[in-house]
């Protein structure tokens, strides 16, 4: 029960789920909140406004790379990570933030494709591209960190 009361925590206290909540509140109080930066990058040629649309992609699969040396550190040869009293949370949230990069791929790449001009879902486009460059960027703190606690514990 305690695990998934983490897992939900976990979901519900992240910062991706920050950006989706900040993205529905400005998509619900006005759309075209960001109209001037909207109308410069529907100005530009079709194959300019797809690369933004697919980082999400990049970062997603990227993440899944990173995934593992969370998870599994190739300095770990004692099995430290394993052993660790937290490592089934940790694994919860490594896949939460994969759900969400996921879900942020998916929402970028479906509005990139499939409405070329973007109108009313440009906040929630640029919204799905944040989330996930952030979701990146939590992916590369907790590598970084694992990687702390490895060389630690080895000394």
């Amino acid at each position: 029960m305690t695990r998934v009361i983490a897992f939900f925590r976990g979901v519900f206290i992240s910062p991706e789920l920050l950006v989706i909540v900040i993205t529905i509140a400005l998509y619900l109080w006005n759309p075209n909140h960001l109209a001037t930066i909207e109308k410069f990058y529907l100005d530009l040629p079709d194959e300019a406004r797809r690369y933004p649309t697919f980082i999400t992609g990049g970062l997603l699969i990227w993440c899944f790379s990173k995934a593992k040396s969370i998870l599994l550190p190739p300095e770990d040869k004692a099995g430290i990570m394993q052993g660790w009293a937290m490592y089934s949370l940790l694994k919860d949230r490594v896949r939460i933030g994969l759900m969400f990069q996921a879900l942020f791929a998916a929402t970028a790449i479906s509005i990139g494709l499939f409405f070329s001009k973007y109108e009313s879902f440009f906040v929630v486009w640029v919204g799905a591209i944040f989330g996930s460059i952030l979701g990146a960027i939590t992916f590369y703190f907790a590598m970084l960190r694992m990687h702390e606690i490895i060389r630690t514990k080895d000394h």
